[in-house]
């Protein structure tokens, strides 16, 4: 829903608007008429410091400025739809470029003598405000610039606890955060901190975390209406508006349940968790409490209570409040003028809206407005009418809003709806449907003559205003805005409980919060997990660890395989054993073939099934009979009957391998890589690499060269040989001239492997060092992906924890389920991300 906000004189009404010039895109102009900064003392009137940060502290604010000398006009610029800003009487608002993202606006004086200062009034609005930031103040012209500090205002960050937050990792999908002591949970968002009251649902999905705030209506209501009305109106005002809040949430019967859930933007309705403005919070909560349960019903149902900011002195039929006609008509929201019996004259609401001292006046920025659009805006918003000619409203709604706009050119025409011309040029710039059109003589520019803020449907919150200081109570300026409702009480406020997701429903990677009097955390079934300390920075983070895994090793396999589409080769290795797969990865990724596992003698359901999906036209096997039978190759070929299913095997293990050598590098190769034929950490640890770069993988014994393994070095002929592991895995004498990659133990080796191709401060996959089949077929999908595998064991290895504490472990993702890789050892990992 929409509201207007009014600057308390007192008390600055809390919503953060972040002012940058750094990085602003500028219109093209002259050294003449460059734009100069407004310097810092100047702002401090509507810009407080605070926490060594500029942030605006109100949701309207007034902004007095000095009168640079000789300049021409006030630059503002303003994201599409953030704020409006409004100058005084004797200046006229230009829009000078649109772009999807900003809008440029000059205030230009009518005065060419002005002095003095100018005074500007900023508004945003709950229901049209998307980007609450001014993004810069600059004058144009006039004379030299003073060597005063320009206004640079960074994006609004709290201030720093001065120690990194302490992470906490969302292991279920679904916890609770319940604060201790009554209290509350601070929230730290894209641009503010907000304080919760009730508990905190903290839902991860997909590596991304979204808080959902648990709250008692009443609790909900006092976060509600100080933030869609200002808290400095009336009391009976407050009152209107807390029961509009209340028919609202409750009239489609959001937030009663997790899966009903209210939004906290202007989507629904503006919630910013607990107001605790000493002024006004009283106010506030006495406007709900004396108001406790009571909604508007209209023939036994709640009625539907839209409210905007101000109507115009013409209330809309709640039909065209969004679209041209097709919206719903409730029988007590239908166009009128909006008039008002008092002492015998029908007055207009709003036009009491602002007490003065002769009086009262209506809101100068939202009862009236005008604004200069270019015709060159208009071209760009519509180019295909060619040069601009005209633009007139060919249908008006019943409530006096432009429907249908008719827009011409030297090459055409096209009709918008005032809904599409509001929305193309911003609505803060055009602040709603009701409005004149008027072309000058040289048809470049289009004044714009409008009334009213928002869709001008329902309760008019200045009339609100308006009508508490004439006199009325809540219930008389309910049944003015809503005639034929009538108010009804079924329940207390502190009965019902509402969900709403916080920051619009945002989804981040983590989140910042802090309790106050501390907190628990519960998990989905309500168990304690952990308590967080009283006034500890914490960071909530994904702790659901991305697995590639199946129910065993086999469906592993097959789950590392479905990350290719299609593939013409397949090979398959024995899953009971490492022997003859150790060489296989560098010719799996040569073929681009993922590596499935089978037993000696069957063919695992898993296996048959990725078989029947990839439909190879090749198969290779490795190893003899004796690895896999004549049985398991005769089940594949009756998987696809086209498919040729052969064999490279050997006498033995170092014979098998310098045959699948002899297929990855036939004539040649720049490096081969020996690694110990007894165990499989060192190859699987290499594997990735030597895959990738073409490297053929041999084997040796502690002591001694094979004379399969001579052969094949003789006939590949390597420009340079990769030793992987240390003096208890291949004697040092062995291969002196190699190039050694090593450490005390596997896991050591494997961190030194990883450092050497330059891995670690890429994405890895973790896999288990105890192990060989996740590993194995795993390498071939790193190789693939330019990715190494860290192995770990029961634990994280303390040498792998100690090097990726200091540098930051890249992203990861795990090879197998629980058994494999536990999820202790992952959240260990998690610790150690960058």
């Amino acid at each position: 829903m929409s509201s207007f906000f009014r600057l308390p004189m007192k008390r600055w009404l809390i919503l953060l608007l972040a002012i940058a010039l750094a990085g602003t895109a500028w219109p093209p102009a002259t050294a003449a008429s460059s734009p100069s900064s407004i310097n810092v003392q100047a702002a401090k009137e509507m810009l407080p410091a605070e926490n060594g940060e500029w942030q605006l502290l109100a949701r309207e604010g007034t902004l007095t400025v000095p009168v640079k000398p000789g300049a021409t006009a006030l630059e503002v610029v303003l994201p599409k739809n953030g704020p409006a800003v409004t100058a005084p009487a004797g200046w006229k608002t230009e829009v000078k470029q649109v772009t999807n993202k900003q809008v440029i606006l000059h205030l230009v004086p009518e005065s060419a003598s002005v002095q003095g200062t100018v005074q500007l009034t900023f508004t945003a609005l709950p229901q049209e405000t998307e980007d609450p930031r001014v993004l810069s103040l600059s004058w144009v012209g006039g004379g030299e610039e003073t060597s005063e500090t320009s206004l640079s205002v960074s994006q609004y960050a709290p201030a720093s606890t001065g120690t990194a937050p302490a992470p906490v990792y969302i292991s279920d999908s679904k916890m609770t955060l319940r604060p201790l002591n009554d209290g509350h949970i601070e929230v730290r968002g894209p641009s503010a901190t907000r304080k919760y009251a009730g508990h905190i649902l903290i839902e991860e999905s997909g590596g991304k975390i979204s808080l959902t705030n648990r709250v008692r209506l009443d609790l909900y209501l006092q976060g509600v209406v100080p933030r869609e009305m200002p808290a400095s109106f009336g009391v009976e005002a407050l009152k209107a508006q807390a029961v509009a809040a209340r028919t609202y949430a409750q009239r489609l019967d959001f937030g009663s349940k997790p899966d009903r859930r209210l939004l906290d933007t202007q989507a629904h309705q503006v919630y910013g968790g607990i107001y605790d403005d000493p002024t006004w919070s009283p106010r506030v909560k006495n406007a709900v409490s004396s108001t406790d349960g009571r909604t508007l019903m209209y023939a036994g149902n709640l009625a539907a209570t839209l409210y905007s900011s101000a109507n115009g002195g013409m209330i809309e039929a709640s039909a065209y409040a969004f679209s041209t006609g097709q919206g719903t008509q409730y029988p007590y929201m239908q166009a009128r003028p909006d008039r008002y019996l008092y002492n015998g004259n029908n007055v207009i609401p709003e036009t009491y809206g602002q007490r003065t001292a002769n009086g009262f006046r209506p809101p100068a920025n939202v009862y009236e407005w005008t604004v200069t659009l270019n015709a060159r805006d208009i071209e760009q918003q519509w180019p295909q009418i060619g040069q601009f000619q005209n633009i007139r409203i060919t249908q008006r709604t019943p409530g006096n809003g432009a429907n249908w706009i008719e827009i011409s050119g030297s090459k055409g025409k096209v009709n918008v709806s005032g809904h599409q011309f509001r929305s193309a040029f911003g609505t803060m710039v055009i602040r709603s449907t009701q409005f004149d059109l008027k072309v000058n003589a040289t048809k470049s520019q289009v004044t714009v003559n409008g009334k009213g803020f928002g869709h001008r449907t329902g309760m008019s919150q200045w009339g609100a205003q308006g009508l508490s200081n004439l006199g009325a109570n809540y219930q008389q300026i309910l049944s003015h805005y809503y005639p034929g409702t009538t108010l009804s009480k079924r329940y207390s406020d502190t009965e019902k409980t509402v969900h709403v997701r916080l920051f619009g429903g945002t989804a981040r990677n983590s989140w910042l919060i802090t309790a106050p009097e501390g907190a628990e955390l519960l998990d989905s079934s309500g168990k304690r997990v952990r308590t967080l300390s009283k006034g500890q920075l914490y960071e909530l983070k994904p702790a659901n660890v991305e697995r590639i895994k199946g129910d065993n090793r086999y469906g592993t396999a097959a789950a590392i395989s479905s990350n290719w589409k299609q593939a013409d080769t397949v090979i398959i290795a024995r899953g009971d054993d490492y022997a003859d797969a150790l060489a296989g990865v560098p010719l799996a990724h040569k073929l681009n073939a993922p590596i499935l596992l089978t037993g000696s003698n069957n063919l695992p359901p898993e296996t048959r099934q990725e078989l029947e999906r990839l439909k190879p036209a090749q198969v290779i096997l490795l190893g003899k009979t004796k690895a896999i039978s004549e049985d398991v190759k005769s089940a594949i070929e009756k998987i696809n009957p086209g498919s040729e299913v052969t064999r490279i095997g050997g006498d033995n293990r170092y014979d098998t391998a310098r045959l699948i050598a002899a297929h990855v590098a036939p004539e040649g190769v720049s490096a081969a890589v020996i690694v110990n034929g007894q165990d499989f950490p060192d190859a699987i640890s290499v594997a990735p690499f030597a895959g990738r770069n073409g490297y053929p993988i041999l084997l040796v014994t502690r002591d001694q060269i094979p004379l399969e393994t001579q052969e094949a070095l003789e006939q590949l002929q390597p420009g340079n040989t990769y030793v992987i592991g240390g003096p208890a895995a291949i004697d040092e004498g062995l291969l002196p001239e190699a190039k050694r990659l090593y450490g005390s133990n596997r896991f050591e080796t494997n961190l030194d492997v990883l450092k050497h191709f330059k891995a670690t401060g890429q994405p890895l996959y973790v896999a288990t060092g105890l192990d060989y089949a996740d590993a194995l077929t795993g390498a071939v999908l790193a190789a693939k992906q330019n990715r190494g595998i860290l192995l770990v064991s029961r634990t994280v290895p303390p040498k792998t924890e100690a090097y990726f504490k200091q540098h930051g472990l890249p992203p990861f993702t795990v090879f197998g389920g629980q058994s494999a890789v536990s999820d202790q050892v992952a959240y260990q990992l998690l610790h150690l991300l960058k």
